[in-house]
């Protein structure tokens, strides 16, 4: 009876956690409103986002997994995962504007645009998030940026001479913290994750332009960056939102939350 529930549970989330739009493509260049760094010679699996749903860049660096209209053609009935990158101003709520090479595994690029329907996933990463400052700023302005995180970062803190002070997410996809006077070194950066992870990591020089190691990955990351999907501890968090193998119940989190089933 409990499966039964945990089952129906897991339908319920996928209907409306799911969105329905328009799937287009476009030319994507290494400047993307997200600012996160664009792999030009990778496999080039972006996505811009409708102007409502990126919402001031809550949504950049996240990844959403695009099914296409042709489930039944076995060239194109797999789904794609993408990273969200950009943002595309002329799009309707539920909409992505894909890059080509993404669009072409769902879809032949000559129909152009496309019926699609599309879920929020944990990324596929490799190793820690990062924190990233801003090449324009310095200690006396700093401006930051998480980058290969698994999962939403919802809150982005800074400790400035035993103070915690909360940094404002800008349009860019940067969190800005504006010091008293400068900040002061060493100094801490605490990044909570969208399932309430909080993880502190200590800075203890500041570099404009330099992407630090935070020492952390979000439940589910490979952590050690060995590629085991594993934590230093050992304990196996390959599946998003599921505890380590001696629970006996799935976590799920919606919109921050954890659901025990």
């Amino acid at each position: 009876m409990k499966l039964i529930s945990v089952f129906l549970f897991l339908v319920l989330l996928t209907k409306i956690f799911s969105f329905s739009g328009e799937g287009t493509y476009y030319a994507i260049s290494e400047t993307v409103n997200c600012g996160l760094p664009i792999d030009m010679n990778g496999d080039l699996m972006y996505a811009a986002l409708n102007a409502q749903q990126y919402d001031g860049a809550k949504e950049c660096g996240r990844c959403a997994k695009v099914y296409g209209p042709h489930g039944d053609n076995d060239q194109y009935k797999d789904p794609i995962t993408v990273l969200i990158v950009d943002q595309c101003p002329e799009c309707a709520y539920g909409d992505l504007d894909l890059t080509q090479k993404a669009f072409e595994k769902i879809a032949p690029t000559v129909e152009g645009r496309i019926d699609i329907t599309w879920e929020w996933v944990a990324c596929s990463v490799t190793g820690n998030y990062k924190i990233y400052t801003d090449s324009g700023s310095n200690i006396y302005w700093t401006s930051f940026q998480i980058r290969n995180n698994r999962i939403d970062v919802t809150k982005v803190e800074i400790e400035d001479a035993g103070t915690w002070h909360d940094a404002s997410l800008q349009e860019h996809n940067y969190w800005y913290y504006d010091p008293a006077s400068s900040i002061s070194q060493p100094f801490k950066v605490r990044v909570t994750g969208i399932n309430q992870e909080v993880f502190t990591t200590t800075i203890d020089t500041f570099e404009a332009g330099k992407e630090y190691d935070s020492g952390y990955q979000f439940e589910g990351g490979d952590s050690d960056g060995n590629g085991d999907n594993d934590d230093d501890n050992g304990t196996d968090n390959t599946d998003f939102g599921k505890g380590n193998k001696t629970d006996l119940y799935y976590n799920f989190y919606v919109d921050g939350y954890r659901i025990k089933s």
